[in-house]
C-alpha cells in the first residue's frame, strides 16, 4: 500500500492531471540508482522537485532477462551475469527515466533508461546477449 501511495505522489507531484493506468509520463526524470535488484530491475531515488526524490523500483521496458531463482543453473549462470552488467553499468550512478508508465506488478514502474552518457540500458543488455526483447506477454524459458 506504501509503495503504491508513493507512485501517485510522484505521479501528482509532475503531473496535475488526474492519473490513469493508460499514461505514461515522457520524462526524463534524473535518479539516482540506490541498489541493482537482477539484470532488469533496480531500486532508484527520483527527483520529482526540488528537494523531492521517492524511492522506487523500476524495471528497464523491453526486456527480460533470466531469473536468479530460475529453473535450471544455465538460466541462474546467466541471471547473475545480467545482474552484473547491469550493474557495472548504472551501479550508484545517475540515470535518466523516460516514457514511464505503472508496471502489471504493484509498486514498481516500467521505464526506458538512460545512463549519463545517453546509453540506453535496454540495447546495451540486447546487444550483449543477456537479455530477450520483452513486450509483457509470457516469458519464454532460458532453460
Amino acid at each position: 500500500m506504501y509503495n503504491l501511495l508513493v507512485i501517485l505522489t510522484f505521479v501528482f507531484v509532475v503531473s496535475s492531471q488526474p492519473v490513469l493506468s493508460g499514461e505514461r509520463l515522457a520524462g526524463p526524470y534524473q535518479a539516482k540508482v540506490i541498489e541493482v535488484i537482477d539484470g532488469d530491475t533496480f531500486r532508484a531515488s527520483v527527483k520529482v522537485w526540488l528537494g523531492q526524490d521517492i524511492e522506487m523500483l523500476v524495471r528497464v521496458d523491453g526486456i527480460d532477462t533470466p531469473e536468479l531463482h530460475g529453473k535450471c543453473r544455465q538460466e541462474k549462470d546467466m541471471a547473475f551475469q545480467a545482474k552484473e552488467q547491469l550493474q557495472d553499468l548504472i551501479g550508484t550512478k545517475e540515470i535518466s527515466l523516460h516514457d514511464i508508465r505503472y508496471g502489471k506488478y504493484a509498486g514498481r514502474v516500467v521505464a526506458r533508461v538512460t545512463t549519463d552518457n545517453d546509453r540506453d540500458i535496454s540495447r546495451f543488455l540486447l546487444a550483449k546477449n543477456i537479455a530477450r526483447p520483452y513486450q509483457g506477454k509470457k516469458r519464454a524459458s532460458w532453460c
